[in-house]
């Protein structure tokens, strides 16, 4: 299966649902670290999605996360 783009706004919404956009809009614009509950929480099912969708990665210590060069790609997609 080719990799997904996420060069525009039209490909981002058509392969991303809903919840994993908002979790994009949620990263600092200057760090890019995603704004999630803590271990454990209600969304580790996001979390997981978008890290296997290659969007997010770890991050520095447990728990934290941030976009990884797709992620980038999407944010500013959805940004511009």
């Amino acid at each position: 299966m080719p990799k997904l783009q996420y060069s525009s706004l039209t490909a981002v919404r058509g392969y991303l649902s809903q919840d994993q956009i908002l979790l994009l809009l949620t990263a600092d614009p200057d760090t890019g670290d995603v704004c999630v509950a803590e271990p454990g929480g209600s969304l580790e099912w996001l979390i997981a999605e978008c890290y296997d969708l290659g969007l997010i990665e770890p991050g520095d210590g447990p728990g934290k996360w941030r976009l990884s060069g797709d992620g980038w790609d999407a944010w500013n997609a959805l940004l511009d």
